[in-house]
């Protein structure tokens, strides 16, 4: 072969050598230009999400958003961009938005906080409105008034006047006298300890609760065989029976003088049906307070029956 064919020849083959590395680089760089695309589109959602407070739903969608926009499978790029032969910026993209206010961790969008807040306001709104408990100064009464005292205004109200305010207006007769002046003194916060501290001593003490109870089953008027006294008397047991129990006042429920009293309030014919029952005839046998209460509680259960039987 001579020389001239020879250098044609190395010459065609260093021409397709730099055609095929040119196509090569061309299709690495369009590759690496859509790949800092989308990681400046991801970097651009995070932006948005810092800078704006979620909207709703319905004002989301009313809002355009933002695209990239890919045509003939290359991405847009600016003159300049083009000239340089550049792409824009790459690097890692964090798409972490846990530190935004205000969204729930995994909800970007904030979908479950709007869901959240609609169903505490529903709740609001289709919830009965509570009447506030009035305290008339029996001591019956002070322990169940101040508990819903506790969950309809102290924790549903922080200004100490205001407080006060709602327990005066809530207490009555021998309650009112004893706390009706309170809120001249100041400060406000002052007042309202001093308003329960006088509730708490005049009505509050346990041992004037406990006999105001013991009264109410011991000294009333004999049973007849009408079903409202029966249900009466069912109704005080109960109340007394819960509040000593709770306060560890067994001693008082169980002792003869209370079972007698209470016993000798029963007609006759359940004086008798109570001995056969209980056999509290019998020498090493001894009636409780909570035996008695459950055979006046069977008594009202069966007069309230088909056939009214006591």
């Amino acid at each position: 072969m001579s020389p001239v064919a020879v250098r044609t020849f190395i010459s065609l083959l260093v021409d397709s050598a730099v055609s095929t590395n040119e196509k090569t680089t061309h299709s690495a760089h369009v590759v690496s230009c859509s790949s800092a695309i989308a990681q400046q589109a991801v970097a651009s959602t995070v932006n948005v999400l810092d800078s704006k407070p979620i909207l709703s739903v319905g004002a989301r969608d009313a809002i355009p958003q933002q695209r990239v926009i890919i045509q003939n499978d290359e991405p847009l790029t600016t003159s300049r961009q083009k000239a340089d032969g550049q792409c824009f910026p790459t690097g890692p993209v964090s798409t972490d938005t846990s530190h935004v206010a205000g969204l729930v961790p995994g909800d970007p969008v904030g979908l479950e906080t709007v869901k959240s807040l609609s169903s505490a306001i529903s709740k609001d709104i289709t919830l009965p409105k509570r009447n506030l408990t009035i305290f008339d100064g029996n001591p019956l009464h002070y322990y169940s008034f101040m508990k819903s005292f506790e969950e309809t205004i102290m924790k549903q109200v922080s200004d100490p006047a205001s407080q006060l305010a709602y327990l005066i207006d809530m207490c009555r007769n021998k309650a009112y006298e004893a706390e009706r002046f309170c809120n001249i003194i100041s400060p406000p916060s002052d007042a309202l300890k001093r308003a329960l501290d006088k509730l708490a001593s005049k009505f509050g003490k346990k041992h004037v609760v406990v006999m105001a109870h013991l009264d109410t089953i011991m000294k009333g008027p004999p049973i007849n065989t009408d079903k409202e006294s029966l249900d009466k008397l069912e109704t005080d047991m109960g109340n007394c029976y819960i509040t000593l129990v709770q306060w560890v006042y067994l001693s008082e429920l169980n002792s003869l003088q209370t079972l007698l009293y209470v016993f000798k309030w029963l007609p006759t014919h359940l004086q008798k049906k109570f001995c056969d029952e209980a056999d509290i005839n019998s020498i090493d046998h001894a009636a409780t307070f909570s035996q008695l209460l459950s055979f006046v509680e069977d008594a009202a259960d069966c007069a309230h029956s088909l056939f009214g039987v006591t």
